[in-house]
């Protein structure tokens, strides 16, 4: 690829940028925390976005970062879905200040500079903190830190930089640990028609009868690669029901079976994250389940209703209802 003397498409800014020719421009800089690409076809009417879709863009590529995708693209199907989406809540931007500061290990003992003597690494934490936290307009970044300090979450130390109160450190707490307050159960299953009924009328209810909201991936709408969804959502999840029941193709007097390998996936990384995993799968299917995973208690569930009732007290006694003491 070609090095271009260009600034960042999106903010005019300082960036790497590389001529990728069919593969679109290469571009890496602070003011987007990493790099994107973006189609040459989008890169001038990027540069003449109004600056609120330019930082609801970057948000959307701080959020693919998050998720995994290390250069996500910039094309003209994202810009529409960028110019559609709505802008973050305050709320919202108060918990990505603290998202930014785990994603760079900025803990306790740890403070950045975002004001005053504008050296490298003060324009380098302006950046990526502008990035974080959706920032489009000048003076939005100052008033966004001043209202966290009235909040009581950050404190200037005596170099002008930045560091956490005690309250900010528990908030800090509170994040790392998000999966325990979210309202999510995700579903990890086959999506085939036969198995509409069971999700409708055993895991989607099982999971609302106990005040969560089950999420399956197929049925949200999105428009990035299907795993970076899965494992994003996943790490927002509270646990994870991981069904295993199959296919089964019939040869002669005997079955054989199809494994659903993005089950075992799902499952497993949810296991590595420490999210409680329910492990589930149809009478029929239970002789097929790997050997590996066959040493969890498995909810085995002849029909919806079947499922329902199983799942519902599983997740109330494992997991407890959302709500209850």
């Amino acid at each position: 690829m070609a090095m271009l003397n260009e600034a960042c498409p999106i903010w005019g800014e300082v960036a790497a940028v590389q001529d990728g020719m069919s593969l679109g421009w290469s571009v890496s800089g602070h003011r987007t925390d990493g790099a994107y690409r973006i189609a040459s076809s989008v890169i001038e009417e990027t540069r003449s976005l109004p600056v609120t879709d330019k930082a609801k863009l970057t948000t959307w590529i701080v959020d693919q970062h998050r998720a995994g995708t290390l250069e996500p693209m910039i094309n003209s199907e994202v810009l529409e879905h960028v110019a559609g989406r709505r802008s973050l809540t305050y709320r919202e931007r108060v918990d990505r200040y603290f998202l930014m500061l785990r994603a760079h290990d900025r803990g306790l003992g740890r403070s950045i500079r975002l004001f005053g003597n504008q050296d490298a690494t003060t324009a380098k934490w302006k950046g990526i903190a502008s990035a974080w936290l959706e920032v489009g307009e000048a003076g939005e970044l100052s008033a966004l830190v001043q209202a966290l300090k009235d909040a009581d979450l950050l404190r200037d130390d005596q170099s002008d930089s930045l560091t956490l109160s005690a309250k900010g450190l528990e908030r800090l707490d509170t994040l790392e640990f998000a999966g325990a307050d979210s309202s999510q159960g995700f579903v990890a299953m086959w999506f085939s028609p036969t198995m509409d009924a069971a999700y409708r009328d055993g895991f989607e209810t099982a999971i609302v009868d106990n005040g969560y909201r089950a999420l399956r991936i197929d049925q949200k709408e999105h428009i990035n690669k299907i795993d970076d969804e899965i494992i994003a959502e996943i790490r927002r999840s509270r646990f994870v029901v991981a069904d295993f029941t199959c296919e089964l193709v019939e040869q002669g007097d005997q079955s054989s079976a199809i494994p659903r390998g993005g089950v075992y996936f799902e499952a497993g990384f949810a296991q590595g994250l420490g999210i409680p995993v329910i492990w589930t799968v149809r009478e029929d299917c239970i002789e097929h389940v790997h050997f590996d995973t066959r040493q969890y208690a498995h909810i085995v569930w002849s029909d919806p209703a079947d499922l329902r009732a199983k799942l519902r007290n599983r997740i109330g006694a494992v997991i407890g209802a959302r709500g209850a003491a």
